[in-house]
């Protein structure tokens, strides 16, 4: 087969989180916008100098999010609100982060959205 050059215009990647207090590995499918190489490298540069924050990464890139539930078992839909919610507890926000830059990065174990 060969190969086809198409625009991507996002991708999906998964995450493990471990919640405190809880003794098995959540995962969440975090899908992002996706940049050509050039566009990724320049907003990771913004990152770094500080020209950007996490919160405006997430805002501005993030897409969906999930499947996320409540205490009760009831599924939270994805929104902005939910995303920055989730952004302010220490132990989502690295691995959030570092979905973006997997992403970003093509790494084997992301896949295409849908």
């Amino acid at each position: 087969m060969a190969f086809v050059i198409k625009e991507v215009p996002d991708i999906t990647v998964s995450l493990e989180v471990l919640t405190p207090g809880d003794e098995a590995v959540s995962v969440l499918e975090a899908r992002w916008k996706l940049y050509d190489f050039p566009d990724a490298k320049e907003r990771t540069d913004q990152l770094q100098r500080g020209l950007i924050t996490d919160e405006e990464l997430v805002a501005e890139d993030l897409l969906d999010l999930g499947p996320v539930e409540d205490e009760q078992g009831k599924a939270v839909p994805f929104s902005q609100e939910l995303a920055q919610q989730l952004l302010r507890k220490s132990y989502l926000r690295t691995p959030l982060i570092q979905s973006w830059f997997k992403a970003q990065s093509g790494l084997a174990s992301a896949r295409k959205g849908n």
